[in-house]
């Protein structure tokens, strides 16, 4: 069965290697006067957007009597604490969360689903219920705002210090609120002045650097993420280049997604394999794919001209297989290769008159490649991060190909099983793929 798929080796080299994937979790929630633990959650819903938010954002669903829900929930929404306990095998992680009640439901008891024929021990029926949950080192981040005043030196340098400086200031439960700053290596180094204002939130703050002193030339990203790194469970601060499937040259922490179209192959509960910062797995066929906003017909990437000088890229082009290039005359131009003549085109961004050049570029970044959404069943969604290098391994014509990719959002859920104890785990990838291949 495996043989006859043009991706065999690869796909044969995970499943020998990977361990059979499965997680329990048990739930918690602590009121101001009250702590219950929830016999056994529905469901908990997974979202991690890089791209619109800062933070991840979390559904759980429960099961609850009516008259617990009035008198634990209901009357004490505004200061409820959620516990989740991940266990992986002999692993465990204790992690903790705001929960609130969603604002479409708050008031009424009518509007959540009762378990048929399911009564809890004292004969009430039971419902079921939703809290909308996130981080609590996530809940105070955009609160803080940074110092203001003038600074001389690199983005790179200003965004560091001022993230250290506000996040040093932040603590949950009397404990730093973060372990870790990873800041991704720009590709705009260039040494100006810059006027941060009083009372600018720090999670403006990269943005705001991006445009004035610029990093990325393709968009900046901000987000407070838990991971696990050497079997710490340990919640970070990130900052990145936004729409860069380029970033697999040069990081170390890889993911490879093997797209078979052979869903037994895929529905395995041993379809992931981790090595170190390298994770390989095995996903189906896009269930969605979207192609570029501009004229993908003719040209694989986009351009962009302006009066506007691009920091750091001034009399340096920046040239690899067919990512930008660059004019440094009176005027701004950036050029990628043509699909059908191998001629350089530029294309004006849509943007009006006072875009600014990061945005611009940013704006046509997020254009690059194609856009597919993969289903990624029995995941294990624990190393996905926003700084990921991506490659997607896939079939074209027959014969495999890999193309550089970028991880802009993912949706994890964890399902009640039938069966055991353990939850059914699916993750949706949503991928920025570019159109060149690496070897």
């Amino acid at each position: 069965m495996i043989s006859s798929s043009p991706l065999a080796k690869d796909t044969g080299a995970v499943l020998q290697r990977a361990p059979t994937h499965g997680v329990r979790l048990s739930f918690t929630l602590q009121t101001q006067n009250t702590r219950f633990n929830v016999e056994r959650i529905e469901s908990l819903d997974e979202v991690a957007d890089y791209v619109n938010n800062v933070h991840n954002k979390y559904v759980v669903k429960f099961s609850i009597t009516p008259s617990e829900y009035s008198r634990y929930l209901l009357e004490e929404r505004e200061v409820m604490e959620a516990t989740i306990v991940f266990s992986y095998g002999t692993e465990r992680y204790v992690r903790k969360y705001r929960a609130y009640i969603p604002k479409d439901n708050e008031y009424s008891l009518g509007t959540h689903q009762s378990v048929e024929g399911v009564t809890s021990k004292n004969s009430q029926k039971l419902m079921i219920v939703s809290l909308e949950l996130v981080d609590i080192e996530a809940v105070p981040l955009k609160l803080v705002k940074v110092e203001g005043g003038a600074y001389n030196d690199t983005g790179l340098a200003v965004l560091k210090s001022l993230i250290i400086r506000s996040a040093d200031k932040i603590s949950v439960h009397g404990d730093r609120a973060y372990d870790f700053l990873e800041i991704e290596d720009p590709n705009v180094e260039e040494r100006g002045h810059v006027v941060i204002p009083t009372g600018t939130y720090l999670t403006a703050l990269p943005n705001y650097i991006n445009k004035t002193l610029g990093m990325y030339s393709s968009g900046i990203g901000f987000y407070c993420k838990r991971v696990i790194r050497n079997n710490r469970d340990d919640m970070g601060l990130f900052v990145y280049s936004l729409f860069n499937p380029y970033r697999y040259r040069e990081n170390s922490r890889k993911l490879k997604i093997i797209i078979e179209p052979n869903e037994i192959l895929v529905n395995a509960s041993e379809n992931t394999f981790i090595e170190g910062e390298k994770l390989s797995t095995i996903v189906t066929s896009p269930i969605t794919s979207e192609g570029s906003k501009g004229s993908s017909s003719d040209f694989d990437e986009y351009g962009y001209i302006g009066a506007e000088p691009i920091k750091g890229l001034k009399d340096r082009p920046k040239t690899d297989g067919s990512t930008l290039s660059y004019k440094g005359n009176n005027n701004t131009a950036f050029t990628f290769k043509n699909k059908k003549g191998g001629e350089n085109a530029p294309l004006i961004s849509s943007l009006n008159k006072h875009t600014t050049a990061a945005e611009a570029m940013t704006e046509i970044a997020s254009n690059v490649g194609e856009r597919i959404a993969v289903k990624w069943p029995n995941s294990n969604p624990e190393m996905l991060r926003p700084d990921l290098a991506v490659s997607v391994l896939m079939v074209r014509n027959g014969r495999p190909i890999t193309r550089p990719a970028n991880l802009l959002f993912h949706h994890t859920v964890y399902q009640n099983n039938a069966k055991d104890d353990r939850y059914i785990t699916t993750t949706i990838l949503l991928l920025q793929v570019s159109n060149d291949y690496l070897e």
